[in-house]
């Protein structure tokens, strides 16, 4: 009896690589992604059924209008690869630094047209190998919780898709992941970080998802416009939080404002080492309009009272949306350098 073949779910990589320019494929992984969870990478594909003269009760074709070569995948932050994923993400990289830690500096792009494009390869137990190119990053969500790793939770859309013949050799990064407590975390010129106990934060590229012409493929990307909400928790200990979502605020006492509260900055400060060690990501986004700061009686609550707080960010005139600064041992660009 021939024995079965069976191959195990973690048995396989998941590879990413800047691209030089649309249309040219990158051919081999620059990062390989220590995913956690499931990755879903599998392409999906628009179908219509339609039933014409001739086909009576039974069913009639099938025509495939759309390839989705579109994916998503979570990992723990680490410096090299976080420094990768928010410049294919936001598009306008500057680095600075002779030798390690380099520092990079990550804000978007001011023409749509200058985001970068990656190439995506899966390996599933060296038997299907395939590689998406011409894919870009569609969100980043970035979450936090006490003592836990911070999280990389990434979507990306892609347009073509194709069938490698051979595995590539998977190498990963060294560097540790952030933790929740390497970091310091600021809401409108405070210090939260004795209070705080989650946040999330997700940053998003609206793309015209299906731009298409003559092919039963994207034509193309192109890049709408951004936005970016974030959510935390933190322990109640002031009216302050309150007031100034709710009473347009940090004193106020009446419902007065007709927008949201536009506050200063949220800021999020991951580091640990030292030295040429020294490693680093911190999430700024200058200005946001504080939307919500319920705080509520629970009788049956085993919890002390906590803030869940929300908010989007605005773009103010004197600053970036959103401005992202790596630290890590990478002499590399991950975006157009500005």
């Amino acid at each position: 009896m021939t024995e079965p073949v069976r191959y195990a779910r973690n048995d396989g990589y998941l590879g990413l690589a800047l691209q030089s320019a649309f249309g040219t494929a990158a051919t081999a992984s620059t990062h390989f992604i220590k995913y956690s969870g499931a990755p879903t990478n599998t392409p999906s594909q628009d179908f219509t059924r339609y039933n014409e003269g001739g086909d009576g009760q039974y069913p009639g074709i099938a025509v495939k209008h759309l390839h989705r070569p579109d994916g998503s995948f979570e990992l723990f932050a680490r410096p090299k690869v976080s420094g990768l994923l928010f410049g294919l993400l936001l598009g306008d990289h500057a680095k600075t630094g002779e030798t390690a830690p380099f520092t990079h500096t990550i804000v978007p792009c001011d023409d749509p047209a200058d985001l970068p494009w990656a190439t995506i390869e899966r390996s599933v137990a060296g038997v299907l190998v395939n590689r998406i190119s011409d894919a870009r990053i569609q969100r980043i969500t970035v979450t936090g919780e006490a003592g836990q790793p911070i999280t990389l939770n990434v979507a990306y859309l892609g347009i073509n898709e194709g069938r490698e013949e051979t595995a590539q050799e998977a190498t990963y990064e060294a560097n540790d992941p952030f933790i929740f407590w390497q970091g310091t975390y600021t809401v409108d010129g405070s210090d939260i970080s004795s209070k705080v106990n989650r946040f999330s934060l997700e940053i998003s590229n609206i793309f015209a998802e299906t731009d298409q012409t003559h092919e039963h493929i994207r034509a193309y990307l192109p890049l709408i416009r951004r936005d970016i909400s974030l959510s935390w928790n933190m322990k109640f200990n002031a009216l302050a939080q309150y007031a100034k979502t709710y009473l347009g605020g940090a004193t106020g006492t009446t419902a007065s404002d007709l927008i949201a509260k536009s506050s200063g900055a949220f800021i999020v400060d991951l580091a640990y080492g030292e030295t040429t060690g020294a490693r680093g990501l911190k999430i700024e986004i200058p200005a946001i309009y504080m939307t919500a700061a319920p705080v509520e009686l629970d009788p049956g609550s085993n919890d002390s009272q906590e803030y869940a707080c929300e908010g989007f960010a605005r773009k103010a005139s004197e600053s970036e949306l959103v401005t992202v600064t790596v630290k890590n041992d990478e002499d590399e660009d991950y975006a157009p350098t500005s």
